[in-house]
């Protein structure tokens, strides 16, 4: 029997939203990016033009609780995260969210207790360290006693895809991060 085809709205379509449908349109069976939503309307265009059947939505709201749609992609700015992450809890929709997950840590929180009240688990972040192979390599090796207590960790994340006048929250918030999940998951 096969699966039932699970139908995506992604919200912000540049660099990181793109490489979402990419993977989705590529690699991932029984998905289909049907809305997308971004402010610059000409990105939205582009890529309603390589997803074919796909809407644009002009609202991000619309586009979560539309019922043509399953689940949610957010890769909106940063500080939209929370609030739309709350409104695809609200809409019941499972959601990938790109850390951070909110920009304090009191919206975290909500989302944290909104997703408590669902009695689902339907929020992940966007940290992919744990399915790289070497990383899950790694965990394996401590959980199986393969090496002794990991007394230090020394993380190398070099983000070719940006450039170098990037202000310091930035690299923290949107590389360093992988490097602190990292060290906290194994």
């Amino acid at each position: 029997m096969k699966d039932r085809e699970i139908r995506v709205g992604v919200i912000g379509v540049g660099k990181i939203g793109s490489h979402h449908i990419q993977n989705l349109a590529q690699r991932i069976s029984n998905t289909r990016v049907v809305a997308v939503m971004d402010v610059d309307q000409a990105n939205a265009d582009a890529i309603i033009a390589e997803c074919h059947g796909s809407k644009s939505f002009t609202s991000a709201d619309t586009l979560i609780t539309d019922p043509d749609v399953d689940a949610v992609i957010i890769t909106a700015p940063d500080q939209t995260h929370a609030e739309l992450t709350l409104a695809c809890l609200k809409a019941n929709k499972p959601v990938l969210c790109e850390k951070p997950l909110a920009t304090n840590v009191e919206d975290a929180e909500r989302v944290f207790q909104a997703e408590i009240v669902t009695g689902h688990r339907l929020v992940q972040v966007g940290f992919m360290r744990e399915f790289d192979p070497p990383h899950r390599k790694v965990k394996h090796a401590i959980a199986e006693g393969e090496v002794g207590q990991p007394l230090l960790f020394r993380g190398t994340h070099y983000n070719t895809s940006f450039g170098y006048d990037r202000h310091i929250d930035e690299v923290i918030v949107n590389s360093a991060i992988h490097d602190i999940h990292s060290a906290r998951w194994l």
